[in-house]
């Protein structure tokens, strides 16, 4: 078993929305979750 804090996906979702992303999570067969962090592209200088 894994152990930790637990703040580690809340610091990570406050850092994406400062960025305007988003953080999405879905379940991996077998067990276990998967976390997609997505972020707008910056634009074009």
């Amino acid at each position: 078993k894994v152990s930790g804090s637990g703040i580690g996906l809340a610091v990570v979702t406050e850092l994406v929305a400062v960025h305007h992303g988003t953080v999405t999570a879905g379940n991996v067969a077998g067990g276990g979750a998967r976390f997609t962090v997505t972020l707008p592209a910056a634009p074009a200088e």
